[in-house]
């Protein structure tokens, strides 16, 4: 008897507590939704190339952490049981019924790289653990960690806008950020940046001018770097 009534209790709390977590993501989602302007027409809403009106209410709700982990049907599975199609109609005016919206959904979730007070630097560290690479010259491990993280900050930026990601070829490599992230001093990650050149894999194109306040940028030779595993 007792132990059936602890049971019980348990799995109220963990009702209980889903609820909470359930209520949680609406309240979210509808926070999203309010603060979110559509833009009158289709355009580059964020600097990181075009998105559909709903990009931004999908990925701060893929912050929470029922959602987080989840890939994008997952996600609106979650989501259509605390939200009405109704409600998320709203945040976009082209979605007409709710095939448009759960396609939508999936679709940003899945595509969506990082979250809401995420820089895509922390996130391309993130991802560079999973995805290690080496390059065409062995320089020693840490400066292999440094190879790692530009090659995933380039394919995250690519990824996050893939009609126009070509361009997110280019890139800027300040020393006091990315020493910063690495956890190196900033005469290390310099001396790593001109590794990289010489190795063919950051090839200057733009240098930099005190004048604009603009740092030097590269294109990034991805094909100079092979994958620890799987494919690059």
């Amino acid at each position: 008897m007792v132990a059936s009534k602890i049971a019980a209790e348990r799995r109220a709390g963990v009702l209980t507590s889903e609820r909470a977590e359930l209520a949680d993501l609406r309240d979210l989602i509808l926070e999203a939704v309010g603060g979110y302007a559509e833009p009158e027409s289709d355009c580059r809403t964020d600097g990181l190339g075009w998105h559909s009106p709903l990009w931004q209410v999908v990925r701060a709700a893929k912050s929470h952490p029922l959602l987080r982990n989840l890939d994008g049907y997952q996600a609106w599975r979650i989501v259509s049981r605390v939200m009405d199609v109704d409600e998320l109609l709203e945040a976009d005016s082209r979605l007409a019924d709710e095939t448009d919206v759960a396609t939508a959904w999936a679709d940003a979730h899945d595509r969506i790289r990082y979250l809401p007070g995420q820089t895509l630097l922390e996130r391309a560290l993130e991802f560079a653990n999973a995805n290690p690479v080496a390059g065409p010259r062995d320089r020693g491990p840490f400066y292999a960690r440094f190879l790692d993280l530009l090659a995933g900050y380039v394919r995250l930026r690519q990824t996050d806008d893939p009609v126009n990601k070509h361009q997110w070829d280019l890139v800027a490599v300040p020393v006091q950020r990315w020493a910063e992230i690495l956890g190196v001093q900033p005469n290390t990650m310099s001396a790593w940046r001109r590794w990289a050149t010489e190795d063919g894999i950051l090839v200057p194109h733009t240098p930099h001018s005190h004048a604009s306040k603009r740092a030097a940028q590269y294109t990034v030779s991805l094909n100079r770097l092979l994958p620890v595993r799987g494919k690059l």
